[in-house]
């Protein structure tokens, strides 16, 4: 079954139809499995960009190493940890000591355990149960809020400490993993009986967002996601 539109190309990747879902792509490097609307593949996906991988993109959550004896994996954090294990020799999104590794990890598993699952769940009980279940819905939107209130205390401690990120006083592969569900907050939170404004709630989040969301990568990701997506196309306006 092919996809309804024509997919755009770049220079990095290029996103198949599922009817190519059995061939391999030798003229990329990767090959990336996901589903248009997961969150979790278009996350992998911002990884490659950053780390300036060659690859294909079709709509399933696995990545073929096509320079590693086409080697498979799946879940998406467990594919960013190997993609900067193997490509990024350089530590351009990963850090040294043995000690940042570790909170690394921690922010790492937290966005995997926590941001994502709660998101997702509001995601689903707001907008893809067809019947309201209004005990639900708030439970997840208290969820929502309490990971956004963890991000805020932490990065305006870091800040008073004169450093930007999460871990160490660099970008890293755990902040660019909270960079998609982010995107979607002001969309899930768009029914939410009180007010829910990013920009003025949580000030250290949002400009912890609005950086990596400049980044020319993220971007183009970004950009990909909303053609992709024609509901979420307004994201990047709810984050002004």
């Amino acid at each position: 079954m092919k996809s309804g539109r024509s997919p755009p190309r770049s220079a990095h990747y290029q996103l198949l139809p599922l009817y190519h879902l059995n061939t391999t792509s030798p003229h990329k490097d990767f090959t990336l499995y996901s589903t248009k609307p997961s969150p979790s593949g278009w996350k992998v996906a911002v990884i490659m960009e950053e780390l300036g991988l060659n690859y294909d993109t079709i709509w399933i959550p696995v990545l073929v190493d096509h320079l590693n004896a086409d080697f498979v994996i799946w879940d998406s954090s467990a594919i960013m940890l190997y993609l900067i294990e193997r490509y990024d020799k350089e530590g351009k999104i990963t850090v040294q000591s043995a000690a940042e590794k570790a909170v690394m990890m921690q922010w790492l598993f937290y966005q995997s355990s926590s941001q994502g699952p709660m998101f997702s769940q509001l995601f689903y009980f707001g907008w893809r149960l067809p019947e309201r279940m209004p005990t639900a819905i708030k439970r997840y939107q208290d969820e929502l809020i309490r990971i956004f209130a963890v991000l805020e205390g932490v990065l305006k401690k870091a800040k008073e400490d004169g450093k930007d990120w999460l871990v160490g006083d660099k970008l890293t592969v755990v902040d660019l993993s909270f960079v998609i569900w982010n995107h979607f907050a002001p969309f899930l939170m768009s029914t939410y009986e009180r007010t829910f404004a990013i920009s003025q709630d949580y000030p250290h989040v949002f400009a912890w967002h609005k950086r990596m969301t400049e980044r020319p990568g993220v971007k183009r990701i970004l950009e990909q996601h909303a053609e992709y997506n024609d509901s979420f196309a307004a994201l990047s306006a709810m984050w002004k």
